[in-house]
C-alpha cells in the first residue's frame, strides 16, 4: 500500500510522518483482499482549518483510499493533528468494512437467486418454504 502525505499550512515533521504511517498501516490487512492485482493508495492531506484560532477543532485530516476503480473518502477534525489522524483512521476503517459488506451481500444475494432458480422448476405454480405445492394441496 502506498501512502502519500500532503501538508497544507503546517510543517510536517519526521515524527508526525512516522506517526501517520504507523496509524494507517493497520488498514493494510483490510484492503489486501480487495485490492487484487492493483496497488492500493492512500492520499492524506493534513491542515489547519484556520490560522488565527488556537482552541477547539482546528486541525483537519482528509483521506482518499483508491484501489482498482473504487475511491473511499473520509474527513476528520480534531483538537490536535494526531487526534484528527486517529479519527480519520477509524472513519476509513468503517468505510472499508461497509464496502466489503456491500460487496459480499451482493454476491450472496446473486447466489441465492441462482440456487432458487435451479431448485424451482418452471412448471410449478406455487412455491413455499423450499417445497413445490400443487393447486389442489
Amino acid at each position: 500500500m502506498k501512502i502519500t502525505i500532503e501538508a497544507a499550512g503546517i510543517e510536517l515533521t519526521p515524527a508526525l510522518r512516522t506517526f501517520i504511517e504507523n496509524k494507517l498501516k493497520s488498514l493494510v490487512k483490510l484492503v489486501e483482499k480487495l485490492e487484487g492485482k492493483g496497488e492500493a493508495e492512500i492520499v492524506l492531506e493534513v491542515s489547519r482549518t484556520t490560522k488565527h484560532h488556537h482552541k477547539g477543532l482546528v486541525f483537519r485530516a482528509k483521506g482518499n483510499l483508491k484501489f482498482g476503480k473504487t475511491l473511499l473518502r473520509a474527513e476528520a477534525t480534531g483538537e490536535s493533528l494526531r487526534a484528527a489522524v486517529d479519527i480519520l483512521k477509524d472513519e476509513l476503517k468503517r468505510e472499508i468494512v461497509g464496502f466489503k459488506e456491500r460487496f459480499t451481500a451482493l454476491a450472496k444475494r446473486g447466489a441465492r437467486s441462482v440456487k432458487k432458480d435451479i431448485r424451482l422448476s418452471k412448471d410449478a405454480r406455487f412455491y413455499r418454504k423450499g417445497r413445490i405445492w400443487d393447486e389442489g394441496s
